[in-house]
């Protein structure tokens, strides 16, 4: 469910002096690499000079900015990261908040990332033909960009204050020359990561009001509604069937006869001219009850070559758990 967290928080002179003062050193670097020390899974730094930071701290020769990383993984020792190991997380941030401000409390920190992941087990031939939907997708939709690395293994859809990445989990750490861990072997990883902009959005939205405190965010219900809304906007959730696999689902579904001459004719036109041109060509409602109608099938209108996974029909998406 969750991967990563960075925090930050700003000390003022008295809290270095005491810092300095309890570790006995004349240097902040010195005392918080020995902080680091005593936690696994949390590290903490001063960031370089010109960093921006927040424009309430900037220029003031009292205070100094520390960033603060959390890997969950690390913290707990496992990779399944559920909503009811946040009291464990929050305890050890509350101690870690504790050596470093003499204060036992965890809010103190500033939230400003995080990582969703969830991690797929899909073989090599069902990795390929994924990244190969990938490319068949929207380039763009809404404020979202579609993007690859050089080697196609990896797919990024972003915006400014959010991004969604897919990407071949074992092969970025083989590429890094890191240790593949057991539960990277053969995973498909989909990630959302949520930048300080989007919170600030979602304190001061009318419909969330919601504060940077990791509790709100450590969440199945909030993991589920980030992958479902950010993946679905260019993957979707519905399985990935060939052209004729879908056309005969369509001919046998309980769908009138014009409704079943409609959906056929727009996959027929998907399949030659693509899903981005599709969108442009049907105009937004008539798009819309298409693919509402396909979802109702559980039928994803990407659809892949009947070359690519003969003797099957369909591969099915590692994302259909999200589906309501």
């Amino acid at each position: 469910m969750l991967h990563a967290a960075k925090l930050y928080y700003i000390l003022n002179q008295k809290e270095t002096s005491y810092l300095l003062n309890k570790y006995k050193e004349n240097s902040l670097n010195l005392v918080l690499s020995k902080i680091n020390e005593n936690f696994k899974g949390i590290n903490v730094w001063l960031p370089p000079k010109d960093k921006n930071l927040p424009m309430f701290s900037s220029n003031c020769d009292d205070k100094t900015y520390v960033d603060i990383s959390v890997d969950f993984i690390l913290l707990l020792g496992k990779a399944d990261i559920v909503e009811s190991d946040f009291s464990k997380v929050s305890d050890t941030l509350s101690k870690f908040t504790y050596e470093l401000l003499g204060e036992y409390e965890y809010r103190l920190l500033t939230l400003t990332k995080l990582e969703y992941r969830y991690d797929a087990l899909v073989s090599k031939e069902d990795m390929k033909i994924i990244f190969d939907i990938c490319k068949k997708t929207f380039n763009k939709n809404g404020h979202y960009k579609k993007k690859f690395d050089n080697f196609h293994t990896t797919a990024y859809f972003q915006a400014k204050p959010i991004a969604a990445t897919l990407y071949d989990k074992e092969k970025e750490r083989v590429d890094k020359h890191q240790q593949v861990k057991p539960y990277e072997k053969g995973r498909l990883r989909y990630e959302v990561r949520l930048c300080s902009r989007h919170f600030s959005y979602m304190k001061y939205s009318k419909k969330w009001k919601m504060d940077r405190d990791l509790r709100n965010y450590f969440k199945e219900d909030m993991f589920k509604r980030y992958m479902e809304k950010h993946f679905n906007k260019f993957l979707f959730l519905e399985n990935y069937h060939t052209y004729e696999s879908a056309v005969n689902i369509i001919k046998y579904s309980g769908y009138r006869d014009a409704t079943r001459k409609s959906l056929i004719s727009f996959l027929d036109y998907v399949n030659k001219y693509g899903i981005e041109n599709a969108k442009k060509r049907y105009k937004p409602n008539t798009y819309k009850n298409h693919i509402d109608k396909l979802k109702i099938l559980n039928i994803a209108p990407l659809l892949v070559s009947k070359a690519e996974i003969a003797p099957r029909d369909y591969i099915e998406n590692p994302l259909s758990f999200l589906k309501k």
